[in-house]
């Protein structure tokens, strides 16, 4: 599982590998492992994350990322349930932190596991989950997109968004994308997102007479 977890930070570019010497006196933020079994006793299913421990350390740092409050969720239910037509969806994006670009300069420890030696630290390339502002980076990241495919956030919250050509109602919650919309749009409001980002799709609420 660990090998697994770091073909995967290879494949996202999440680091590149420099000499310790050239960091200087810049601190050198420690990873450590993360192991859970998303099965059961029976048929495990070991998931290996691992993550940056930086601690925020200065006050004025401003890291903030919205979450959107539960009305926007129960918006988008009635609006569907109102239109016989309209269907949600629920799209989750994987590991959505390593798709922002980080913005500061990072420094991490390597893990054993990368067979590096002590000689050399990563540079991060893309957030990290546990980085301070990785959340905020992956904020600013899918708000790009969005506005990319002609959605306009919204005034009330950042998590809100609408797509008026479309129709199509969208609330995000971390790498959650909840959405209204006909059944054709939100066919291609997924292939859209699913392009830009790694994920699938969790399913889809319609009426009890749809096909």
């Amino acid at each position: 599982a660990k090998a697994e977890e770091l073909k995967y930070f290879a494949s996202k570019s999440v680091w590149r590998v420099v000499p310790r010497s050239s960091v200087g006196a810049q601190r050198v933020v420690g990873t450590r492992w993360v192991s859970c079994n998303k099965g059961d006793g029976e048929h495990p299913e070991i998931r290996c994350r691992l993550v940056c421990q930086e601690v925020k350390t200065h006050a004025s740092e401003d890291f903030f990322a919205a979450t959107p409050p539960i009305e926007p969720l129960r918006l988008i239910l009635s609006l569907a349930a109102d239109d016989a037509r309209k269907q949600v969806t629920l799209v989750d994006i994987s590991r959505a932190y390593f798709n922002a670009v980080i913005k500061r300069r990072v420094f991490v420890e390597l893990p054993p596991e990368a067979g590096l030696g002590r000689g050399v630290v990563g540079e991060l390339l893309k957030c990290m989950y546990g980085t301070r502002d990785a959340a905020q980076g992956w904020e600013q990241t899918y708000r790009d997109a969005l506005e990319h495919l002609g959605f306009v956030r919204g005034r009330a919250s950042p998590c809100i968004f609408v797509h008026a050509q479309r129709d199509i109602q969208l609330a995000v919650h971390g790498d959650d994308f909840f959405a209204a919309g006909l059944p054709s749009d939100l066919g291609w409001f997924e292939r859209a997102l699913l392009t830009k980002f790694e994920g699938k799709v969790k399913g889809r609420l319609a009426h009890a007479n749809d096909d």
